[in-house]
């Protein structure tokens, strides 16, 4: 870690920051985990303990679904990070899927990629020397920061079973988004009285002089997800692989403190890539488990993209979870009741630092009309060491999915 960046937040209170603390990193956090489903089992992705076996997050598995499904997921989210209690509620994906054939479905939808709402503002004035100020007098000065918006993903996805027991998927995604990053530069004049106390002027007469950078970013790239999906007998395997381009960079200062500067486009010249594996074993026919584990290199940030010229983090992560499915014998509304539980350990390599991040997870599902609908919640709870001079953070999450399946594009046989 840069001792300068260290100096920086040694005098840096976080007042608003995204619903975490790597909203302070790179691009702020990256969203990769969205079916409630999946969360429950140890915040996975592959596997959901479902009748189905579908989990929005793996497209090899959308092939499962032979109706039409209309599927959307909520979070709320609390953390305690900075001596803050931060909450925050968004939208975390939608998507349209629909068979094309027999064991074979397409689908399309948005999610987030990447978030960050920050606010960083200097706890105390910091002063210049009347021998250092271009105005002869000494001057107070302190320095407010704000950086928000993201990068989303706009994505299609084919999944299809090749054999009995060997299926994949593909998913290509066009990834946009805009943020913002805004500098505010407050002095004053200062003098000092006849004991020495320090007394501030107006500077100008109507108050401080106030100088400001508000510089806006907008994203493009792309990014491809190939997934293969092997069961036999009660073991199912997956193995995934996921590549981004290089960013696009179109950066705007809309008014910087010498005056107006015209945009430059820029490329970071590197990309995503990400390798997962998981596998799922059946006690019997309603209890399992899952163990998955991923690895994930970011995007390196350019310094004008964030304020602490920090990188996106790097990320390997363990997940674990059980499920355990329940039938219910009354053909009522309800058919289903799935519960579920796991925890999951996650390191982050920030440069040269290293932040290890843990929690435990429980979710429940109900499925009813005929296995038609089902509705999906999940609670996370994780412990988060964070750098610089700051205590843990601990954070809570919790997760709704709500699905929708119908017959609408299946032939009717001829009576």
């Amino acid at each position: 870690m840069k001792k300068n960046n260290l100096y920086i937040l040694l005098f840096l209170s976080i007042i608003f920051p995204q619903s975490s603390s790597l909203g302070i990193y790179g691009f702020g956090e990256m969203v990769d985990s969205y079916d409630a489903s999946s969360v429950g089992l140890g915040d996975s992705k592959f596997f959901s303990g479902n009748s189905t076996s579908f989990s929005v997050s793996s497209p090899s598995s959308y092939w499962k679904s032979s109706l039409v499904k209309l599927f959307t997921s909520l979070q709320f989210s609390e953390s305690d990070f900075a001596s803050n209690d931060i909450q925050e509620n968004h939208f975390q994906v939608f998507s349209f899927m629909f068979p094309v054939g027999n064991n074979r479905a397409c689908a399309f939808g948005m999610n987030p990629l990447y978030r960050t709402n920050m606010q960083l503002v200097e706890e105390d004035l910091n002063f210049i020397g009347a021998d250092s100020s271009p105005e002869g007098n000494p001057i107070a000065f302190r320095t407010t920061y704000d950086f928000s918006g993201g990068i989303s993903e706009f994505f299609i996805a084919y999944s299809m079973k090749i054999n009995a027991g060997l299926s994949f998927g593909v998913r290509l995604s066009k990834l946009f988004g805009n943020s913002n990053n805004r500098y505010v530069l407050s002095l004053n004049d200062v003098s000092f009285d006849d004991e020495g106390n320090i007394e501030f002027n107006v500077y100008p007469s109507e108050g401080p002089y106030i100088s400001y950078g508000n510089y806006k970013n907008r994203y493009s790239g792309h990014s491809y997800n190939i997934e293969g999906r092997y069961a036999y007998n009660k073991i199912e395997v997956v193995l995934s692989y996921l590549e981004t381009s290089s960013l696009k960079i179109k950066f705007t200062p809309e008014f910087d403190l010498v005056g107006y500067v015209n945009y430059s486009e820029n490329n970071i010249n590197s990309s995503i890539k990400q390798h997962g594996f998981g596998v799922k074993y059946l006690i019997n026919d309603d209890f399992g488990i899952v163990f998955e584990t991923h690895n994930t290199e970011s995007f390196k940030s350019f310094d004008f993209l964030n304020i602490l010229k920090q990188n996106s983090p790097d990320i390997f992560s363990f997940h674990f979870g059980l499920f355990n499915q329940y039938h219910l014998k009354d053909k009522g509304i309800l058919n289903q009741f799935n519960i579920r539980m796991g925890f999951y350990s996650k390191l982050f390599s920030i440069d040269e630092v290293e932040l290890s991040d843990l929690g435990l997870t429980i979710g429940f599902g109900f499925e009813f009309l005929d296995g038609r609908s089902s509705i999906d919640l999940s609670f996370l709870s994780g412990k988060r060491e964070v750098d610089y001079a700051f205590n843990d953070e601990k954070y809570y999450k919790f997760i709704m999915s709500i699905a929708s399946n119908e017959k609408w594009f299946q032939r009717k046989g001829n009576k």
